[in-house]
């Protein structure tokens, strides 16, 4: 990114480190600031903290408790969450 234009944050929510990590330098190599955290409770700490541009939560069907609740950057309404299911 150019000096004036930081880059814009994700927050990447993902239990599995090789997953973390394939997403973090892909999201580095495309121009983002990635964030990552390996917990729901981790992941809304940082998403309090960090105030992401936008968040990404991974997950694997009911391996994951919270599977049922989707992330999102404060003041965005949840159907601009891509993949919310």
């Amino acid at each position: 990114m150019t000096p004036d234009r930081p880059a814009k944050t994700i927050l990447v929510v993902e239990d599995e480190p090789d997953m973390s990590i394939f997403l973090s330098n892909l999201l580095s190599a495309n121009g983002f600031c990635p964030i990552c955290a390996v917990s729901l409770t981790e992941g809304l700490k940082k998403a309090v903290d960090g105030c992401p541009d936008l968040v990404i939560k991974v997950y694997r069907g009911d391996r994951c408790a919270e599977r049922d609740v989707v992330l999102r950057p404060a003041g965005r309404p949840v159907d601009s969450v891509i993949g919310s299911e």
